[in-house]
């Protein structure tokens, strides 16, 4: 694979049998690449099956396979309550780009309010599914918070629907997070196991579904670079997070190889024989949704991660003994990830922007967010703007347009303690690495109109032999080499100001 640039947009050209075509990297990168990630996410077009359709129009639109909804007049989401022909799905949740998903409703509004605390979006928190009488949803700005209930059946159900619906909504590039509880395996209670890849219970990492009376088999592989991204905001938490493979089990007792429910046919050594098998094949904890989701999301062709914290160690015991409390502390740890990525994301973008303002005017060289040869900046952050305007309510549709979605506005910006990272905390930044940048210009002229000894005959930066200091270095003379690179620096650092007059 040999990668080509033009108009700073990545072009690879890729062997397909004996022939040669080129393609573009269609990725969206949340977070810049580091070493030893993986270059590409698995919903790239470059990593796509080549031999089943691409699921993404080339505005990162979902583009569903299914061509039976073409034919439809309208398509009535049943369990949301929401129908196209009637609802402006687009105008609701058209400017979504994250989803959390979790088991109960009262989980998903309390990842709601923390949402709209981190990103500084005010939200009602009101329910916009509740006329359905079957799920919650909540809409946070461009992050929306939906309960799945417990098991497959109940997650594929709302899962499917939501697709839909952000596929009629024209949403870009939408990433799916599922926040959830589980079992452990082998790691302390408390710690977060971010799924690598979902595991049916007879051990196959697929999920099985009988259609038409036969059985079908669907890979349930989670996006790899996602989850190193993911791994990587959580290494800086006070608790124990690890990237392992997930059982994915079709009840919470037998299947789940429990010996405290009402019925049981195996042997203590039996339970504690297959724990131990589970682990050898890399598997850290049990829960009951991982397959379906890391199915469906791939086959539409969208990211997506699942983020669980582990309640106990099977290999200790069964039953889930912590207080409300700790279980309470532990249940916010996957949104707390998820939050920090997610705003991460935002506050990445004006910063990145500014970078590139400064390449394109002064010809400066800072470092990218990955290889350029592999994700130019033009090419991955085409809607930077519209990422801090989104947050800062300048591109959000007003109460009445949006009448059953949360208006995306931001409160004005407070400052901020060195581990709390706003949006709008980079904007600060920026306008204050620049301020710094004109100070320093005008200090220059100052000392140019008025050179030391002009007015007083030994200046307090110069000694009595004549010779001039420098005021601005550690008493370094003004003739000498290192004065003369220093004042070169900074005469560069003036051309760039220069080019900003409105600063």
């Amino acid at each position: 694979m040999i990668a080509v640039c033009r108009d700073q947009t990545s072009y690879y050209n890729i062997s397909v049998g004996k022939e040669q075509i080129t393609m573009a990297c269609s990725c969206d990168y949340i977070l810049p690449t580091k070493k030893g990630w993986d270059l590409h996410y698995d919903n790239c077009r470059l990593n796509w099956n080549k031999d089943k359709p691409f699921p993404k129009n080339d505005d990162g639109t979902i583009r569903l396979p299914n061509e039976h909804l073409n034919k439809l007049d309208c398509d009535i989401l049943y369990h949301l309550g929401f129908v196209t022909g009637k609802d402006d799905l687009e105008a609701m949740f058209g400017d979504v780009k994250f989803v959390c998903m979790g088991g109960t409703k009262y989980r998903m509004k309390a990842v709601a309010a923390y949402m709209s605390e981190l990103l500084k979006v005010p939200c009602d928190l009101k329910n916009l599914v509740k006329d359905a009488h079957r799920y919650v949803m909540y809409k946070v700005g461009p992050v929306l918070c939906v309960n799945h209930g417990i098991g497959i059946p109940s997650l594929s159900v709302v899962l499917e629907e939501v697709l839909k619906l952000l596929s009629y909504a024209k949403a870009k590039d939408p990433v799916f997070f599922r926040l959830g509880t589980s079992g452990g395996m082998g790691i302390p209670a408390g710690s977060v196991v971010i799924s690598s890849w979902g595991m049916s219970g007879t051990l196959e990492k697929t999920y099985d579904l009988p259609i038409l009376g036969k059985m079908q088999k669907f890979p349930s592989i989670f996006d790899k670079r996602l989850n190193q991204e993911l791994y990587s905001i959580s290494i800086n938490e006070d608790f124990n997070t690890c990237v392992a493979g997930t059982v994915a089990a079709n009840d919470f007792y037998r299947g789940e190889g429990r010996t405290d429910g009402a019925f049981c046919d195996y042997t203590e050594a039996d339970k504690f024989e297959f724990l131990q098998k589970l682990v050898s094949l890399g598997v850290r904890n049990l829960e009951m949704e991982a397959t379906a989701f890391a199915s469906y999301t791939r086959e539409a062709g969208v990211r997506a991660a699942d983020l669980c914290v582990t309640f106990l160690d099977r290999l200790l015991g069964d039953q889930v003994t912590p207080d409300q409390g700790t279980l309470s502390k532990w249940q916010q740890r996957p949104a707390q990830i998820v939050g920090k990525y997610i705003a991460q994301y935002y506050g990445l973008g004006t910063h990145l922007l500014r970078e590139k303002r400064i390449q394109n005017l002064a010809g400066c060289i800072f470092d990218s967010p990955a290889p350029m040869k592999t994700c130019p900046i033009k090419n991955i952050h085409l809607s930077q703007v519209k990422r801090s305007e989104a947050l800062s309510g300048r591109l959000s549709k007003s109460a009445s347009e949006l009448s059953c979605s949360a208006p995306v506005q931001a409160s004005p910006p407070r400052a901020r303690s060195a581990h709390h990272h706003t949006p709008l905390s980079v904007v600060h930044r920026t306008h204050h690495f620049f301020s710094n940048l004109k100070n320093r210009w005008h200090r220059s002229k100052s000392r140019e109109r008025c050179p030391a000894g002009t007015i007083l005959s030994v200046a307090p930066g110069a000694d009595s032999s004549g010779t001039e200091y420098d005021h601005s270095s550690d008493h370094t003379p003004a003739n000498s080499p290192l004065h003369r690179k220093r004042k070169g620096q900074l005469k560069e650092q003036v051309d760039i100001v220069k080019l900003f007059p409105s600063i």
